[in-house]
């Protein structure tokens, strides 16, 4: 799954054609632009998170694309990278003990039913709500990076892209 987005026909250059980021990747990224840009309207930001085909003018693109260097070139995306990473590590760790209380209830059920690698949804009813338990407590940041490389790619495709559509 993840976001692709094509110029709306009238590109500059092979950079403005296209542009793909993994779900993982993209929500980031477009969390950053609307938080930190100010060219996404509120109205607009919910489809910048669907593969629905909203289009983005040339002139929001090259909005998008300015305000995304100056955040570059004054050290705010590098310092949003850093703070993503130090997220990113800390949710791991947590998910380091969600993935072991995974494992010893895996093994529970394996000793209740002598079967091994059940997936959680055929576990007995009372081990699958503690799964479900288990699982509630993952902190799913551990899976949406930020770089600073991606921003100046999605900045070279706004600039030439002549405007674009996210599908």
């Amino acid at each position: 799954m993840g976001f692709d987005l094509y110029s709306l026909g009238n590109h500059k250059s092979s950079k403005g054609e296209y542009f793909r980021n993994n779900v993982w990747w993209w929500r980031r990224l477009a969390d950053f632009v609307y938080n930190e840009t100010g060219c996404i309207s509120d109205e607009d930001f919910p489809k910048w998170h669907e593969n629905g085909g909203h289009q983005v003018s040339e002139q929001e693109a090259i909005a998008i694309a300015d305000q995304l260097q100056m955040l570059l070139d004054n050290g705010t995306v590098a310092k949003h990278e850093e703070e993503i990473n130090r997220q990113m590590e800390r949710a791991s760790k947590e998910n380091e003990k969600v993935d072991e209380a995974h494992k010893k209830l895996a093994e529970k059920v394996k000793q209740e039913t002598g079967k091994e690698n059940l997936a959680p949804a055929n576990y007995p009813k009372a081990d699958y709500e503690e799964w479900n338990r288990i699982q509630g407590q993952y902190n799913y940041n551990s899976s949406y990076p930020f770089k600073t490389e991606n921003v100046r790619e999605f900045i070279n495709f706004c600039r030439s892209s002549g405007g674009f559509e996210i599908c």
